[in-house]
């Protein structure tokens, strides 16, 4: 079996173990997987973008590769940072004589002990969900067969974390509808029971959930359950914790 054949088997078995509904997990396991495929990487650490447009450090395998996340955080620039946002690409040979970004990479070498940092951007089609970043402490130790195996490697991750986060959000959009539903039957209830209008109706809901330091969803579904409307009279259980007015309307 010729090496490329050997890389594709690899690469095939791993992306099938990603597909998991643990998002941790599968940033784990390809941070993993870097330092096994790609020659001369000895750690690893995955950067994506935030709601807000931030990039943040997820994963790493060591602590090293974690520090060396948060200095190009802590800094606002270094290769992790420019492949998401720049160039697909980022490859500095020794970080003790870069000239591209010198604060940073001197502070990762003389802080983390790494030299050689290879960045390579996580791109789903034109979604970038962020960065594989691969580090070695012997200068120039990811040269260009670690370039191609990276990004062979990043392809299979960037599916694997787009699909992760697909589930996450559909399994969010189906406990929100079914909240919804929820929260709908039981103002009916309620209206039905007090002769009130929808917004009464709520607001007799909120108060039953304020009252007991429950959320809102799950006095409705009560409701629903039971046909009746709790006492918004009766005292919170002592044992829990009272809840804040954003988690009441979650």
């Amino acid at each position: 079996m010729g090496a490329d054949e050997e890389l594709a088997r690899s690469l095939a078995r791993l992306a099938g173990s990603w597909y998991l509904p643990d998002a941790e997990e599968v940033r784990r396991r390809i941070t993993a997987a870097a330092p096994a495929l790609v020659p001369g990487c000895e750690q690893s650490a995955i950067s994506l973008l935030d709601r807000h447009g931030g990039i943040v450090p997820v994963a790493a395998t060591a602590e090293a590769a974690a520090r060396a996340g948060r200095i190009q955080h802590e800094t606002g620039s270094g290769p992790g940072l420019d492949a998401v946002r720049l160039r697909p690409v980022c490859r500095v040979g020794d970080l003790l004589l870069d000239e591209h970004w010198p604060e940073t990479s001197r502070r990762i070498a003389r802080e983390t002990g790494i030299r050689c940092l290879l960045a390579v951007r996580l791109a789903a089609g034109d979604d970038v969900l962020g960065a594989l970043n691969l580090y070695a402490r012997a200068p120039y130790a990811l040269g260009a067969a670690a370039e191609t195996r990276a990004g062979l490697l990043c392809s299979h991750a960037a599916l694997a974390l787009a699909a992760t986060d697909c589930r996450r959000t559909c399994a969010e959009l189906r406990d929100a509808l079914r909240s919804s539903r929820s929260i709908g039957i039981a103002l009916g209830i309620v209206m039905a029971q007090r002769r009130v209008t929808p917004d009464e109706a709520f607001a007799v809901v909120r108060r039953c959930a304020q009252r007991q330091h429950r959320k809102v969803r799950e006095v409705a579904a009560d409701i629903v359950l039971t046909g009746e409307i709790p006492d918004a009279r009766r005292p919170a259980p002592a044992a829990r914790t009272p809840a804040s007015a954003g988690d009441l309307l979650s």
